[in-house]
């Protein structure tokens, strides 16, 4: 296993939560140019390499134009080959779940996300962990709807609702839960608790409601099947 010192990780340590910083704020492109200086900061680094490709990917999902398509596919690429040099070189068992929450993620395997949340959580009792399972949730229940599978919808809808409800005692500043919160409550159909959950996530992020992140989700909403019939 290569061992770093506490120099070097105390600099990853706060390069990574300047990151975050920009992206609290849902600025992305300013976070992957950050992200990218890990790169030359910390060379040959799994985490500084992940944590790169992870917010490069979510830059490269505010445009569907082919250069950001084929951004996020060296993106996902990056991760993949990434995942599987976890077996050492100092990469917590943290650290290693939010991995996977991200390829999951990216790759919408949303089922296996929200799972690695609960599994995280029933073993460690982490709240924070469920983070994964409020987005895969969330997005699942979205699959789901529009299949016009309204009961198995509602049904991991309400799931991700009750994981952000646990995770919402653990942190309540970051915007982001809020937008998947507000999908779950969307594929509900409770159009009131759904704009709440939006507009939360617009104080927080200080974006405006024509952001993309919260008209995607109005969006979505819009076309499930079996909410157009009760219209």
């Amino acid at each position: 296993m290569k061992k770093y010192s506490e120099e070097y990780i105390q600099r990853r340590v706060k390069w990574y939560y300047e990151c975050y910083d920009y992206i609290e704020l849902a600025e992305y492109k300013k976070a992957t140019a950050h992200a990218k200086k890990g790169l030359k900061l910390f060379p040959d680094d799994t985490i500084a390499s992940f944590t790169y490709y992870s917010i490069m990917a979510d830059y490269a999902l505010s445009s569907k134009s082919k250069k950001f398509q084929d951004m996020h596919k060296d993106a996902v690429a990056g991760m993949k080959k990434l995942l599987g040099k976890t077996g050492g070189r100092g990469i917590s068992l943290g650290f290693k779940k939010n991995m996977k929450n991200e390829y999951y993620y990216q790759t919408k395997q949303y089922k296996k996300q929200y799972e690695l949340g609960m599994s995280f959580f029933k073993r460690h009792g982490e709240k924070g962990s469920l983070y994964s399972s409020g987005v895969g949730g969330a997005n699942y229940a979205l699959v789901l709807a529009f299949k016009n599978k309204k009961s198995l919808a509602e049904l991991w809808a309400k799931k991700a609702i009750h994981a952000w409800e646990i995770y919402f005692e653990y942190d309540k500043k970051y915007y982001n839960p809020y937008v998947h919160y507000a999908l779950a409550w969307g594929v509900l159909g409770n159009k009131k608790k759904m704009m709440k959950a939006l507009k939360d996530s617009a104080k927080r992020c200080g974006k405006p409601m024509s952001y993309k992140e919260f008209t995607e989700v109005l969006e979505w909403v819009e076309q499930i099947p079996y909410l157009k019939t009760k219209k």
